[in-house]
């Protein structure tokens, strides 16, 4: 019993240590970016030896990654518990929801918006980051599914589906919330949506 109590606090120790790290490298890539920012200062910013950085990193691009897949994780979080407080009753304005939500925390938060970039979908999507967070992010890509069987709407792959919406919201938001460009985002959100809800209803055709 005793054993399993010192094993359990080990694993606690190191999760805590990777904890730290992870939310050291967040706060340094926003305040200082990417570029800017080595492992030192993060190591010192945690307040953990450098060995530990690399008993759970290779480098500083593995811990960017990692940072943007529990961000991205917040974001898609986030945008269930929206819906789950408002639960329209059609699928399609559940999915605007949630991609409105997401973007109205990045408009929010434009440093996180700089650090994600237009890589949203890699908190969901990309296997590498999917495995940091794979009980989390899959609670999201299984809600939408499992929308997807509820509705009429005849989606033959829900995930490609999904990606497709990501990608698409993630990538022009970007340039519309950080350059204006083609237009404002709120411009800009209304030929968003429609092209959102061409996406869900093209197999219909």
């Amino acid at each position: 019993m005793l054993e399993k109590e010192e094993k359990t606090k080990v694993s606690l120790k190191k999760e805590d240590k990777k904890q730290r790290l992870l939310d050291a490298a967040y706060h340094l890539f926003v305040e200082k970016g990417f570029r800017d920012t080595t492992i030192q200062n993060i190591v010192d910013y945690a307040g953990v030896a450098k060995g530990t950085f690399y008993l759970y990193f290779k480098d500083r691009y593995d811990i960017q990654e990692h940072v943007i897949a529990a961000q991205a994780y917040q974001l898609f979080q986030h945008a269930i518990e929206a819906i789950a407080i408002q639960c329209p009753d059609r699928f399609e304005d559940r999915v605007i929801m949630a991609v409105d939500h997401i973007i109205d925390e990045l408009m929010e938060n434009r440093d996180l918006l700089h650090l994600i970039r237009k890589n949203l979908s890699a908190g969901l999507f990309e296997p590498k980051l999917v495995r940091l967070l794979e009980v989390q992010n899959s609670e999201f890509i299984k809600v939408f599914e499992q929308d997807c069987k509820a509705s009429n709407i005849p989606i033959s792959n829900p995930q490609l589906m999904l990606f497709m919406i990501i990608e698409l919201a993630g990538s022009s938001c970007y340039n519309c919330i950080l350059h204006g460009q083609p237009m404002d985002i709120m411009e800009y959100k209304p030929y968003l949506y429609k092209a959102i809800k061409a996406i869900l209803h093209m197999e219909e055709l």
